[in-house]
């Protein structure tokens, strides 16, 4: 992310130690994690306007099932299905107004597997949630009793897209094992797959297969990599609890589905006090670790990815690969990177994050070639990140940084509600409090929040990617903090906004700063300070001046 993380979320890291060092002393801790007890989705305004739950009972919609990508589509709504899902939906709406049984179902979606008809319960639970259904009053999907389903409302196959479209990979969290006789544990280790299956639903680039789904499958499945065919899972979560006296030793192994390699792994041992308590800081920490845009699924994606031809990828993997290089700021990088985001829209023009990528990489420069001037640029910066904001209007990134665009493009009144959804809907996610910290402090000059947005963001990933130093050094300038933010333009000069906004504090403190500006000046020479902070939505009133006065100090010394 340009100016709040111009580096990769995984290249330009330090040790696990290095990660670490600094950052706690940075800021306090303002309050606890806040614990998601419910893993329904909060209405936003244009289910009250687009036909969602009103007065109690479930509002008609016209959805569109776009098989290839798994994903349904109305005038007002997106929603992102896992594969086996979309595939008994599609059997659903093939047969329109048939009773279809589950018999049927099992042999068509799990065709040659034998697995347990309490597997397409689970499914036809989890349509019935993406489309706004109720069991007891349907307007979708009808259940007849011992015989099968019945689709009975408006759901439609949307004509093949050109391309392939994106699929992000799908995740199934197995049941812990428990170590312990004492059955309060195994209480305990249930309330930890729902939060981890509540967290990790939560990311927009993993999709989850229903909790008691994946703890039928296993049932019947000893291999590993059946019960990932039987469920349609890419990856597979197994974790295990072993308390002993006052500690609990928590194991997380995450696994290849096709081949059953481990890719990922780690132990805690956490003292044992609130164990409701526990579970969630557990459940929330792993979930960053697999599932965010530093974690290990992406990380394993991008290694299966770089012996592929670039013409064989598809819409995700071409998102993928942008995402690993949007870092950089060579320019026949920026190039290529900027190829992979367009390539991912072509593909699937309703896929959103890419439209998010592009909004960051059509900041400053490294993307000249793609536009005549500089107001084309911006323009094109704007139109990415609505288009990415009217595709997906619950992605808590998007809205952070929709928040930013609005404020730059003089709608700063737009902000505050953007923001407030994207902290509600971002909750338990190192990312997009990371973001949130920076936007509240340029934006809003909202200190307090914003300190407390990156607590959690450091509470969330102990071992953050180097972008985090970007936010902290935009959070001290805003803050005052001008010996804090000095320090780690010092201690990290190749993040460039990092570099810049500790030249702007040495300038307003008094101390020397002009050395950056000269750099500036022969590494990027096109920077622009103003068309910077326009970037990065600063438009606090008082943070702007101070970041005005700097920038002249700097270009008079």
């Amino acid at each position: 992310m340009t100016g709040r993380a111009n580096c990769s979320r995984r290249g330009l890291k330090a040790s696990a130690a290095e990660r670490r060092d600094a950052y706690f002393n940075t800021v306090a801790v303002v309050g606890p994690l806040v614990r998601c007890a419910s893993v329904a989705r909060p209405l936003i305004m244009a289910e009250v306007a687009g036909g969602g739950p009103i007065g109690g009972r479930v509002a008609m919609r016209r959805w569109r099932l776009q098989e290839q990508d798994c994903r349904l589509t109305s005038d007002d709504r997106v929603e992102a299905l896992t594969p086996k899902a979309a595939a008994v939906l599609t059997a659903l709406v093939r047969r329109r107004g048939e009773l279809v049984s589950q018999d049927a179902l099992l042999g068509e979606v799990w065709r040659g597997l034998t697995v347990s008809p309490q597997l397409v319960r689970e499914y036809v639970f989890d349509l019935r949630t993406a489309l706004g259904d109720d069991a007891r009053a349907p307007v979708y999907i009808e259940t007849v009793r011992g015989k099968g389903f019945r689709l009975i409302g408006p759901v439609e196959l949307a004509p093949p897209q050109v391309g392939r479209p994106a699929r992000p990979p799908a995740i199934a969290i197995l049941r812990p094992d428990v170590f312990s006789d004492d059955p309060r544990w195994r209480h305990v280790a249930d309330a930890l797959a729902e939060d981890l299956t509540t967290d990790l639903a939560r990311f927009p680039d993993v999709a989850v297969i229903a909790r008691q789904s994946a703890f039928g499958a296993t049932g019947v499945h000893q291999d590993l990599r059946d019960a990932a065919r039987a469920l349609g899972a890419d990856y597979l979560l197994e974790s295990s609890l072993a308390p002993g006296g006052e500690k609990l030793r928590a194991t997380f192994q995450l696994i290849h589905g096709e081949d059953g390699l481990h890719v990922w792994a780690e132990r805690w041992d956490e003292p044992v006090a609130d164990l409701s308590e526990l579970s969630a800081t557990l459940a929330a920490r792993v979930a960053n670790a697999v599932a965010g845009w530093s974690g290990e699924m992406l990380a394993t994606s991008w290694t299966r990815l770089r012996r592929r031809p670039a013409a064989s990828l598809d819409a995700y993997e071409n998102y993928l690969l942008c995402l690993q290089h949007e870092h950089s700021f060579e320019p026949e990088h920026r190039r290529l990177t900027i190829e992979y985001g367009r390539r991912a829209t072509e593909l699937d023009p309703n896929f959103a994050r890419p439209w998010l990528l592009l909004y960051f990489l059509y900041s400053g420069e490294g993307c000249a070639p793609f536009f005549k001037t500089d107001p084309e640029r911006s323009v094109a910066r704007r139109a990415a990140i609505e288009r990415a904001l009217e595709l997906d209007p619950r992605d808590p990134m998007i809205l952070a940084e929709a928040a930013a665009s609005a404020a730059a493009h003089g709608q700063a009144g737009r902000a505050p509600d953007l923001l407030a959804r994207a902290a509600d809907l971002g909750r338990n996610q190192a990312e997009p409090a990371a973001c949130l910290a920076a936007i509240y402090a340029l934006v809003l000059a909202d200190i307090e929040t914003s300190r407390r947005m990156f607590e959690i963001a450091l509470r969330l990933d102990p071992a953050p990617p180097a972008w985090y130093r970007n936010v902290e050094a935009q959070l001290c300038f805003a803050a005052g903090d001008y010996e804090r933010c000095i320090a780690l333009g010092r201690a990290y000069p190749d993040l460039a906004s990092t570099r810049v906004f500790g030249a702007l504090a040495a300038a307003a403190s008094g101390a020397a700063g002009d050395e950056v500006c000269a750099e500036l000046r022969t590494r990027r020479p096109a920077f622009d300070f103003e068309g910077f902070r326009h970037d990065l939505g600063l438009v606090a009133p008082e943070v702007a001046r101070r970041y005005d006065k700097a920038v002249r100090r700097l270009l008079d010394a």
